[in-house]
């Protein structure tokens, strides 16, 4: 499964889109503020990255 994203060809593994599903779901069971103390890691391993 390849997205493209600002001109560049991601390769996206199955387990890959797994955890991303598992992740919005989990994230829809939660509210706002956990929401966020959950993505702010991520967040900044995208920024190092």
């Amino acid at each position: 499964m390849k997205i493209k994203l600002k001109e560049v060809e991601v390769e996206i593994a199955w387990w890959q889109v797994m955890l991303i599903i598992l992740a919005v779901v989990t994230i829809m069971k939660m509210n706002p503020n956990e929401v966020l103390e959950y993505l702010k890691p991520i967040i900044e391993k995208i920024k190092f990255s």
